[in-house]
């Protein structure tokens, strides 16, 4: 069973966090998508439905021009719209938030992402719960169009969580996922070959421990989030780390990170051989 909660306010930031605990004590911290961030995200995807609509409306024009079809289904045309604009209104959102993982056009545009509040990713029924109450949360409704959603956003402002009516009926939250820059590749020279192409470096790299393997791996994969600062700092500790643990020297014409990274480089594993295709 998952333990949640929000984290507590001595320890929040500008940004707002959002704590899971799992049975073997692992947590997980999501950061919560601002009232800022989600209402351009709307207003995206507001645009994207006036223009499915724009087409419904242009379509029953030209359907109803058919003189059969106008004397006969004429009367219902206006039904067809009312029926239109709730299936663009509400299954737009749902569809869109449940077969990509919570996210529509908007929200991906935005980086933010719908989720269950155990972490996992967001259902059918979960989607369906939160756009069924989106009429709701979009009140007064004369203002629709310009994305005011004062029931909503005043439940959000409100709660810690920052979720709507909709969000606490189908117990989901909202994301933002911050963009993650790929670092370059790590290419070794061929002195750092040598290096640790020595038998007692290969030995001591093999002995890490799972957790530090997963320690070298992400400092690595994650350098260019990090300021400059606390670049130098982390793998300042990393290199003094290996050092100090496994009896290795550094050489002194590589700075700590690049030599970590080298380290790191050896953890992969080999990337497959081409195979030779024969004409």
């Amino acid at each position: 069973m998952h333990s949640s909660s929000p984290i507590p306010p001595a320890q929040r930031t500008l940004s707002k966090y959002y704590k899971i605990s799992t049975p073997e004590y692992i947590e997980f911290r999501f950061e919560l998508a601002g009232i800022f961030r989600r209402s351009l995200a709307l207003l995206l995807d507001s645009l994207v439905c006036a223009a499915l609509l724009l087409l419904c409306f242009l379509l029953v024009l030209l359907v109803f021009q058919i003189p059969a079809v106008g004397e006969t289904l004429g009367p219902l045309s206006f039904l067809f719209l009312i029926f239109a604009f709730f299936f663009v209104k509400v299954g737009y959102m749902w569809a869109l938030e449940w077969f990509f993982g919570g996210k529509t056009l908007g929200k991906y545009v935005m980086h933010i992402r719908v989720i269950q509040k155990t972490g996992v990713r967001l259902g059918g029924m979960q989607a369906f719960l939160r756009n069924l109450v989106r009429p709701v949360d979009s009140a007064p409704w004369f203002l629709n169009a310009f994305s005011c959603y004062f029931v909503g956003a005043g439940f959000a402002l409100f709660s810690n969580t920052q979720q709507r009516l909709g969000d606490f009926l189908a117990h989901t939250l909202v994301v933002y996922e911050r963009p993650v820059r790929l670092p370059p590749p790590i290419q070794l020279t061929r002195e750092e070959e040598r290096f640790w192409s020595n038998r007692k470096y290969e030995n001591c790299l093999h002995s890490l421990t799972p957790e530090e393997r997963h320690l070298l791996l992400q400092s690595s994969l994650q350098r260019e989030e990090l300021s400059l600062e606390a670049r130098l700092r982390v793998f300042r500790a990393l290199s003094q780390h290996l050092q100090r643990e496994f009896g290795l020297q550094k050489p002194n014409n590589l700075s700590d990170e690049k030599w970590v990274l080298s380290a790191v480089s050896k953890l992969l594993p080999p990337p497959p051989a081409k195979e030779n295709s024969s004409p």
